[in-house]
């Protein structure tokens, strides 16, 4: 047989080729995590990360003490704050005297030397994160009256007929006196406080308490009391006082035991 016939011989009997199946191999999308056959693959929920943002501190409340400050009273102020992020709170203040900022004045006391009676006192207060601020302010408080006081020590009153009563007010207010319970004959000189007595026949024997009273305009007073014994249808007359010794004074001027609280007007 020749060489082609055997070729030919070779091709008729060969059964044709069948296709070799491959599996298929599935990819996964760049940026998703790859995911098995018992593991769901994630949904997308729509919700964005949360972000770590700082929030400013609350200032919850600004109260000033004392809340009725006289001329000598020192103010000081209590705050209440808190940060939504617990983060260090610093406080920045500044004082207020009759709408007018006192600069310098950084501190959460106010000293008495920067304010007189009437004034207005008030204090803006800033808290701070250091990256975020709240400010606030307190209310306003009105400076008042300072009763007088009357200085005259009960060991140097000798003889009562042109004795001066002395007195002081710490405001600079004008000052007047008047007398009760005193006898027949002696009297008081309204704005000097100089003590007059000649006795009189007329006055009742006996003892006598007399009140010296010193008022201010707005009705702070102070009262000194002395006492005295008259003998009926006499010019003479034997006199003791009766003060007691005001306490120990602060800070230059005090009002003493002798000081008279104004009644409140309602």
């Amino acid at each position: 047989m020749s060489p082609l016939h055997l070729l030919c011989a070779l091709l008729i009997s060969c059964e044709p080729l069948q296709p070799v199946p491959v599996p298929m191999q599935e990819i996964e999308p760049a940026g998703l995590p790859a995911t098995t056959p018992d593991q769901p693959a994630a949904k997308d929920t729509g919700h964005k990360p949360v972000l770590d943002v700082n929030r400013a501190p609350v200032i919850l409340s600004i109260e000033l003490e004392p809340a009725a400050p006289r001329t000598l009273d020192d103010i000081e102020v209590r705050v209440k704050a808190e940060d939504p992020d617990r983060d260090y709170i610093r406080y920045e203040y500044t004082w207020l005297v009759n709408q007018q900022e006192l600069r310098g004045l950084r501190q959460p006391k106010l000293s008495h030397t920067n304010f007189a009676k009437g004034d207005m006192v008030q204090l803006k207060v800033v808290a701070t994160d250091r990256d975020l601020e709240t400010e606030g302010l307190s209310p306003v408080l009105v400076v008042r009256n300072t009763p007088p006081e009357i200085v005259s020590q009960a060991g140097s009153l000798r003889s009562i007929d042109g004795y001066r009563v002395q007195a002081q007010d710490i405001d600079g207010d004008p000052l007047s006196f008047r007398l009760e319970g005193q006898p027949d004959g002696m009297s008081i000189d309204g704005s000097s406080g100089k003590l007059s007595y000649s006795g009189s026949e007329t006055a009742k024997a006996g003892a006598y308490q007399v009140q010296v009273i010193v008022e201010d305009p707005d009705k702070g007073s102070a009262k000194w009391s002395f006492g005295i014994t008259v003998a009926a249808g006499s010019v003479g007359t034997q006199a003791a006082a009766s003060q007691e010794q005001s306490p120990k004074r602060k800070r230059g001027y005090q009002p003493g035991d002798n000081a008279v609280e104004p009644e409140e007007e309602e």
